[in-house]
């Protein structure tokens, strides 16, 4: 589910959010519905209190919001698409650091950055 709100569309975004506002909003409902005779726990009247649930509920799926397109802006994603290949390539682009290259690692051996050791884990590391 959150992948599809990280990658998604905001079509996918919204049918999301919708879900898991539902969700919440349902097992709130009956928890607050098991006892109806006596009063509301927060200040003792239904409206009141429903507005207030309500609005706990709703603060995490607006957060959520603000946080995909905050990151989308920072990396100059579009904010109504899908951006599931952008981010497949963003992916590959950190792969190919030149901390996967093997001569990258024997230049820092042969430097003395790192030991022997190091150098050899990391090339059965990248070997495999």
């Amino acid at each position: 589910m959150f992948s599809l709100i990280n990658q998604g569309g905001i079509t996918a975004r919204i049918f999301s959010y919708i879900l898991i506002f539902g969700f919440l909003f349902i097992i709130v409902s009956i928890a607050l519905l098991v006892d109806p005779k006596s009063s509301s726990p927060i200040t003792g009247n239904n409206t009141i209190d429903s507005s207030i649930i309500l609005f706990l509920i709703f603060c995490p799926i607006i957060f959520l919001e603000y946080r995909v397109r905050k990151f989308r802006k920072k990396h100059n994603f579009s904010i109504y698409k899908n951006i599931s290949s952008e981010l497949a390539l963003l992916d590959s682009n950190i792969n190919n650091t030149p901390n996967n290259d093997l001569n990258y690692w024997y230049e820092l051996k042969e430097k003395g950055a790192i030991s022997s050791e190091e150098y050899e884990s990391k090339k059965q590391e990248l070997l495999k």
